[in-house]
């Protein structure tokens, strides 16, 4: 089994409810600090695979922990952010890393400790 861990900042704008905005015509889009999140962790997920010579065949079963270390500070109405709805953008984001379709993905999010800091979010990525 082959494991990579990686670490970002916590970003709101990363979670499921607040990662598309709409033009005053409508259209959806991704905000581009949702959209940076998910290519910096493609990114270090390309260069992991790079790094290690890890290839990859259709079907091959992917497992993905994403565990989110919130900051202190509540979300709106001092709600504390939900960690299952970084999900959606973390799975994309593995996916463009390992170049593979997201269907034999295995996902699993944790609220971990709060980050007395700004918060962060760890995504493990089991082969």
């Amino acid at each position: 089994m082959i494991v990579g861990i990686f670490k970002l900042p916590y970003e709101p704008k990363a979670s499921k409810n607040h990662m598309y905005g709409y033009t005053k015509a409508g259209r959806k889009f991704i905000h581009p600090q949702a959209r940076a999140w998910r290519k910096e962790l493609s990114n270090r997920i390309q260069d992991w695979r790079s790094n290690n010579s890890i290839t990859l065949l259709p079907g091959h079963k992917v497992s993905i922990v994403v565990t989110c270390h919130f900051p202190p500070r509540g979300g709106r109405r001092g709600r504390k952010p939900d960690a299952p709805n970084f999900i959606d953008l973390t799975i994309d984001a593995v996916k463009d890393g390992l170049g593979i379709d997201d269907n034999s993905f295995d996902c699993h999010a944790i609220n971990g400790d709060s980050d007395p800091g700004e918060g962060y979010i760890v995504c493990q990525v089991e082969l």
